[in-house]
Parts: C-alpha cells; structure tokens; sequence
C-alpha cells in the first residue's frame, strides 16, 4: 500500500504511479495480470475493496468491465446508508456497470460479530427500536425479551429495505431470486440461531422470505482443529489439522447440532433459498496467529494443501451450496494475522506468462508457481461435482430422530412424548426437475394430527391411527407433494408438526409417486 501524508501543500500533485510496460494513456487501466487473474472466477466480493481500502463504487463496475468474462459482483451496503445513498448506488451499478452482470448485494459485514463497530450499532439501534420507539419494524413481533434475537431480525429487516429501493431502480422483474439483483442474509457459519431468526422474521412480518431474498450467506473457514493453540507444530501437523477442520464441512456430517453448516442448508432450502459463501478458506490466525508461524507457511506452500482445499470446496459444492467467495483473491504476505489470499505474489499466476516480471534470484522464484491455493481453485473450476447431501429419493424407513439440529448421539430411537406443535425438518434430495412424491410417517400410540409440508408451502393434515401403544407402529395416510424445483439437483426441505400429540413417530417412506411404499 503507497500512501501520502502532507499533501495540502504546494508541492507535488497530479502523480501517476505506472508499473513496467503501462504509460500514461493506460494510467487508469486494470493491469493485464490483474484482469486474467480475477476473470477466472465466477463472483467477486468488493466488500473489502470499497471498505478496508476505501476505493470508490464507482471503481466496481469500472473493473467489472474490463474482465475477460461475465463475472458477477458481490457488494455490501454500508451500516448506516440511508435511503438515498442506496438508491444513488443502484442506480450507478444500472447506469454504469455491463448489463449482463448480476449483482449479489448484502448489508454491511459481519453484524453479529462484536469486533466490528457496526455490529454494536446495530445491536444499539435494535434496543432504541424496541424499548423507545414503539417497535416500528415489530422486532419482537413474537413477544420475544431476547436483545439479540431483536438485533438480527434486525439484519433482516434492513436487507429487506434494500431490496424495496433496488426495486425502485431495477424494477420488480429484475430483483429477486435467479434475477439480476440478488439479495443476500448473512449469518455465521457456526451459529445457524442468527439466519433462523432472520428467516422467521420475514415470514411472519413480511411473508415468504422468498420474495425479498436470493439467498443466504455463511463464512466456512477451515483453521488448525487441535493445533491451533500449538507452538513448535512441524508442517506434517498443520496439514494434518487442517484436514481434520475440514471434516466438519463435509456433508457427510448431516445436519446434527454438531452440524451447523448443514443445518443451514436445511434452512434455507424450507424457505427455498440459495446458500453462498460470502467467505471462506483456510484460517492459520486462529487460535494464536503468530504460533508455528514457519510451519504455517510451510504447509501453504505445500502440494497437499492443494488437495485438502480440493477437498474442501468438493464438500462444499456436494451439499448443494452456490459459489464459495474465496477470501480472498489476489496475493498477500503470510503474518501472524492469517495466510488468507490466493496467493503471496502475483507473479505466482501462469494464465498469463510473468516470468518477465522477476528473475532467478528474485524471492517469487522461490514460490510454487501457481500456488496450490490457486491450483486446487483451477482445478475445481474444471470439475463437475455430484451432490451428496440430504435424504435420497426413493428411501424407506428414515429414522425420524435424524431431524435438523438434532442431538449426537440421539438418545431415544424414535421420537416420543411430543409435544403439540413439535416441528422437525429433514432435507429430501431432488434429482428431477419435476415430480410427485408420496410421504408415509410411521406412528405410534393414541390417535392424533400430524402435519406435513413442503418448502414453507402445502400445509397437509391427516389424523393418525392408534395402535394402543407408543412403541407399536402403522403407517398413517401418505402425503403426497408435486416438487417443481428451480435448479437440479436440489433440496427441499420436509417438516413433520405434531398438531395434537399422544403418538411417537418412529420413521417415514419418501419415493416417487410411481413407486410403491413397502
């Protein structure tokens, strides 16, 4: 970073800082190296661009522009902006950015992370809405005391608002789910509480959070497991941490408590919605950042970092996430404060020929070239990845204890003294475009109502046979669903509501309407 001090003197002005082979009619140029390296990605972030190095909007569809393919761009409205700030906003991006690039818009960075000073703002804008204002956006619209759940309906509601002026701007047929403004709710990849609550809001307040989002955001960093507080790690042992972090991204870790990314997943499919990574990638800075710092370096230097991030994004796309925003792109030293960019000089890319740019003895020559970041990125752009996450169709006998947030290791083996109005969620994975499914619960006990639904949608009640006993079990009547689902594969997300209890629910039979249940 160059940077001038003093510079309200007579002294130097107008200065043009030109790399090699740039000459002042280029001077407000992307470089080549630059646009080749950002042109491989499907999205780019400019969250940290316009906020951390306070560059201009105006500069995002400049650069957007210039790149060799149609990358979509991803902006943060600042905390703060008021009404006609966004509207100045979208308007720029209509006037001024290529049309056939969509934008992903979300609030401000990270709301519920204390760090940052917006986040405290919010959180103290929340109370003064509840406590002294009369609740103006029905914040604890559920007679909820919790200041935090308050704080990120909150969240919810402020994308809400940006959405409504967008609209203004881009029109209706142009904002929304797969349309051209996206917006997005962020949330934290550890703690689903904040998108649910956020989802909930919408519903309740506003109606189906469908009509206002594209998609919900989370941030999977992948850090050093049980090393990460270690001094003395050898590289072996960063490597080894690392791949033991990314385990729990994998979707074969389902959608239990211990599951949180799953659970998001499962939660944003019942409102239909998409799942981005608003970030992600490794994390060397957590626990102590300054720890090992050799081996860290090391170990991104490594050939098998290629494959544990292969590894990584492959667990990502399986369950049935959108593009990953890797944080970040472009190249950055290794520090105590992480190892988070793609790579640690530019001159590490080779879509586009740099060895013109060093020589033999220079410290880049010492770099992988490309970086294995870079590689496992490449490689991933290149490949086509099956998803794997959810309860497959035809299945039969689905134990029910397998619902979404459930405890591991469930203690009961079916679900008992429920009671009214219990709701569990399971994730059905949709292969087909278009389909009809029959769903048949197996209960146990006193007769009662159950309820099934789809999606937030088809709310189906159908009464439930006795047995005499909670642990004898018959099927109920069958529910059957029409699944008509914007991308394949995809997730749909099953709730099963107990509406007046007395029965156990052991497990259900979820096939294609053409198939018989057994």
């Amino acid at each position: 970073m160059l940077s001038f001090t003093s510079t309200s003197g007579p002294d130097l002005q107008n200065i043009s800082v030109l790399q090699p082979g740039y000459d002042l009619a280029s001077k407000s140029n992307i470089t080549n190296l630059m646009v080749t390296h950002l042109s491989r990605f499907s999205i780019i972030h400019f969250m940290d661009w316009t906020t951390t190095n306070t560059n201009l909007e105006e500069t995002i569809p400049f650069i957007a522009n210039q790149l060799n393919s149609n990358v979509d761009i991803w902006i943060n409205i600042p905390y703060g902006a008021t009404d006609e700030y966004v509207l100045n906003v979208a308007q720029l991006m209509l006037n001024q950015l290529n049309p056939t690039i969509n934008i992903y818009v979300e609030f401000s960075n990270e709301l519920w992370n204390l760090i940052f000073a917006q986040a405290t703002a919010n959180l103290k804008a929340t109370n003064d809405s509840v406590l002294n204002q009369g609740d103006p956006l029905r914040l604890a619209y559920d007679n909820s005391a919790n200041y935090w759940y308050w704080a990120f309906r909150r969240i919810a509601s402020q994308i809400k608002r940006i959405f409504d002026l967008f609209k203004i701007v881009f029109g209706q047929e142009n904002v929304g789910p797969w349309k051209r403004i996206r917006s997005i709710l962020a949330g934290q990849c550890v703690n689903p509480t904040i998108i649910i609550q956020g989802l909930d809001y919408l519903n309740k307040v506003y109606g189906s959070p469908s009509t206002f989002l594209h998609g919900i955001a989370i941030a999977p960093y992948f850090d050093l497991s049980q090393y990460k507080t270690w001094s003395n790690l050898t590289t072996d042992q960063v490597i080894e941490g690392f791949n033991s972090s990314i385990q729990t991204f994998l979707p074969e870790r389902g959608w239990s408590q211990q599951a949180p990314v799953g659970v998001h997943v499962v939660y944003a499919a019942w409102y239909g919605l998409a799942v981005h990574g608003y970030e992600g990638g490794p994390d060397t800075a957590a626990g102590c950042g300054g720890c090992s710092l050799s081996a860290k370096i090391n170990a991104t230097r490594d050939n098998r970092m290629t494959d544990l991030c292969v590894s990584f994004l492959n667990g990502w796309y399986r369950s049935e996430f959108q593009p990953l925003n890797w944080w970040g792109t472009g190249a950055a030293q290794i520090t105590t404060y992480g190892s988070w960019n793609l790579l640690e000089d530019m001159r590490q890319e080779t879509l586009i020929d740099t060895t013109t740019m060093f020589n033999s003895s220079s410290p880049v020559a010492q770099l992988p070239r490309p970086s294995p970041k870079l590689t496992a990125i490449d490689q991933i752009r290149q490949s086509s990845i099956q998803m794997t996450f959810g309860i497959p169709i035809p299945s039969y006998d689905a134990n029910a204890t397998n619902f979404m947030n459930h405890r591991e290791p469930y203690t009961d083996p079916y679900l008992r003294y429920l009671g009214s109005n219990s709701t569990f969620y399971y994730p059905l994975l949709i292969q087909q475009s278009s389909m009809k499914i029959n769903i048949t619960v197996y209960v146990g006990g006193s007769s009662g109502i159950l309820e099934a639904s789809i999606n937030n949608a088809n709310f189906i009640q159908v009464q439930t046979p006795s047995t005499g006993n909670t642990a004898i079990f018959q099927p109920a009547l069958s529910f059957q669903f029409n699944i008509n689902p914007t991308i394949i594969p995809s997730i749909v997300t099953l709730r099963l509501r107990n509406i007046r209890n007395g029965y156990s629910i052991r497990s259900f039979d979820v096939v294609s309407a053409t198939t018989n249940s057994i």
